[in-house]
């Protein structure tokens, strides 16, 4: 772990206190798919799964 990680914490800490430490919205990777392409992937993948367990 870094100093400026540590840093950042301790200051969101004293700032907002154990709600400081949660992630914040907009962190990480965006999501490739839209929902309507999710539902539609979760839709395979159950029909996929029903394929692969009568066989």
């Amino acid at each position: 772990m870094s100093y400026k990680t540590l840093y950042n914490w301790f200051n969101r800490w004293e700032s907002e206190g154990m709600i400081g430490l949660y992630n914040k919205p907009g962190r990480g990777a965006k999501s490739l798919f839209n929902s309507s392409q999710k539902a539609q992937i979760k839709e395979w993948a159950k029909q996929l799964e029903f394929r692969l367990s009568t066989n």
